[in-house]
């Protein structure tokens, strides 16, 4: 039988746009990481890794499992919501995404 743990191992909704927007790369990138254990060259590993405080290996050798263990910490979690908070202070008012859709010029 199979049982199924409590623990949340998996990105929150926008974290992977979060990460990708720091990172300077696609969005889809980051997914296919996260979704499919791509894997990234060096350069792209290493600025995941600083931007998320993982093991960039674990960016190249495709370990999605452990990359979403690693980012589900609250330590991770806290990074990635300054991070967030630093992004959208660099947008638009009207810009900024609030229930999903854009604010109404």
């Amino acid at each position: 039988m199979e049982t199924h743990t409590t623990t949340d191992n998996r990105l929150r909704h926008g974290d992977q746009r979060i990460i990708a927007t720091a990172a300077g790369i696609a969005e889809s990138l980051v997914s296919r990481c996260m979704r499919h254990g791509a894997r990234p060259g060096w350069d792209t590993a290493k600025a995941l890794a600083s931007i998320t405080g993982t093991d960039p290996a674990d960016w190249m050798d495709g370990r999605r499992e452990k990359l979403l263990a690693d980012l589900s910490t609250p330590e991770a979690r806290g990074r990635l919501d300054a991070l967030k908070r630093e992004q959208e202070k660099d947008l638009d008012p009207g810009l900024r995404r609030g229930d999903g859709e854009e604010a109404a010029a």
